[in-house]
């Protein structure tokens, strides 16, 4: 996966494949491979707005659609 970061030492945007994004259980997101800006090659950074965007949309990706949020309900269940 690309995500779009902004760089701490020289303030350049840039794309970097991070490959998987993944998010635990209190929402923090951790990236497999760590990005370096193109330019000056620091390993300090910081998501762009845009990069917020990319993470947030597969964070919600992963969430179940809301039909799967409450049980099912069955025959016996139901109040007729």
């Amino acid at each position: 996966m690309v995500l779009n970061f902004n760089c701490k030492r020289c303030h350049t945007n840039y794309d970097f494949e991070v490959g998987r994004l993944t998010f635990d259980e209190n929402g923090d997101g951790a990236l497999e491979v760590q990005p370096n800006c193109p330019r000056c090659r620091s390993d300090q950074w910081l998501l762009s707005e845009l990069g917020q965007s990319q993470a947030t949309a597969v964070q919600l990706s992963d969430l179940p659609s809301p039909g799967h949020l409450r049980p099912e309900t069955t025959a016996h269940d139901s109040p007729c």
